[in-house]
């Protein structure tokens, strides 16, 4: 008998089964064991913490886990307490890293970019916060590049893509400032800057707004920017400037999120209704740089019109299971029609993504609970 649950057990890790079932958290001498995923409920990690990584994406390292997202634990600054501030408001608090073995149970590993200067010249200011961080791991260089959008509360002075480097996943990690072109430009102004402020951006400036890292199958990495456009940058070698720039024709939306199924490639992306939630979508091609095919929605089951009350972060593929992927978006204040008092009330949602290699459909069920494999 001890055999066969042995066995059993084996092939639905292989597989990367997706189960439905009751949690059976475990106490520990700091928090909560978790043996399942609970969408939308209150995410604490090994500490008894919740969870303070939003808007951020999953790498997997040397058998390890890395979460990272933006950290909003602190005073929240109301909408309108300084002028052109569209949305309520953080101090930067830096960039969460958080490790698992098992997807369940995380561990605050360290904080990132928390440290801040009142200088004008500085980047990194109060004020400044980082939006949508990302990782990617340089397998040449063996360096670890930490890509943000650092984002002013006007969205002008300060919208653009920064960056920095460490030789290990968890920091610590130095800044080099906004991402630059290798050459010359071969777009710029993508975003008709002139009609808002009645001027130009800079042929060099790479707008930060809702951003996402992805790197191939072949090692080429790239930067997708989304804001009712979608464009895509492809890096240089190093991870660390930009070499060519191009408009993803048939896209459309923001908080990108990318996947390379089977050679074809999926982009997940949101409505713009700012933090009120809408149905995202999802598009298809057979070459990163297109041309895209509109699929429609992928989410199904209580508030699916409005992808569960919640806008994409992430997509990614379960180590070891192939075709095995997780969708991870962010629920904010349910009460906020729009506008946010509290972002760290924001909780985390995971799903099981399917997806058809035969007809490039994608669903995503809801769950109230679900474990990645049968632990009978």
């Amino acid at each position: 008998m001890r055999q066969t649950k042995v066995i059993i057990l084996l092939l639905c890790t292989l597989s990367g089964t997706y189960l439905s079932g009751d949690c059976q958290n475990k106490s520990a001498k700091t928090g909560i064991k978790h043996t399942c995923f609970e969408p939308g409920k209150l995410w604490t990690d090994t500490g008894g913490n919740p969870i303070e990584s939003h808007l951020g994406g999953v790498f997997y390292d040397n058998g390890t886990y890395y979460w990272y997202g933006s950290n909003y634990n602190g005073m929240t600054i109301p909408k309108g307490s300084f002028h052109n501030q569209i949305f309520t408001w953080f101090f930067n608090k830096g960039i969460s890293i958080y490790s698992s073995s098992d997807l369940y149970n995380w561990k605050l590993e360290s904080i990132v970019l928390n440290e801040t200067s009142l200088k004008p010249q500085d980047l990194l200011q109060p004020l400044n916060l980082f939006g949508r961080p990302n990782i990617i791991k340089n397998d040449k260089t063996g360096k670890y590049i930490l890509m943000a959008a650092l984002l002013s509360a006007d969205f002008e002075t300060v919208n653009d893509v920064i960056y920095a480097v460490s030789d290990s996943p968890v920091g610590p990690f130095k800044f080099k400032g906004k991402l630059p072109w290798k050459n010359k430009p071969n777009i710029s102004d993508n975003w008709d800057s002139e009609k808002r402020t009645g001027k130009k951006d800079r042929p060099e400036r790479i707008r930060g707004w809702d951003m996402k890292l992805f790197k191939d199958k072949d090692q080429k990495a790239y930067l997708l920017v989304g804001h009712s456009a979608t464009y895509i940058y492809e890096l240089s070698d190093d991870y660390q400037s930009v070499v060519k720039g191009a408009l993803m024709k048939g896209t459309e939306g923001e908080a990108p999120a990318m996947v390379n199924y089977n050679n074809t490639y999926y982009i997940f992306e949101s409505r713009l209704t700012g933090y009120k939630a809408n149905c995202n979508t999802y598009f298809v091609s057979d070459n990163i740089w297109g041309p895209w095919t509109p699929k429609g929605k992928f989410t199904y089951g209580p508030d699916e019109e409005t992808t569960f009350k919640s806008q994409v972060t992430h997509v990614f593929q379960i180590e070891d299971s192939p075709g095995k992927f997780i969708f991870m978006s962010d629920r904010w204040n349910e009460n906020s029609e729009g506008e946010v008092p509290d972002l760290h009330e924001m909780k985390h949602i995971w799903l099981p993504m399917e997806i058809d290699k035969k007809d490039k459909s994608v669903i995503v069920r809801w769950k109230d609970q679900w474990t990645l494999i049968k632990s009978e």
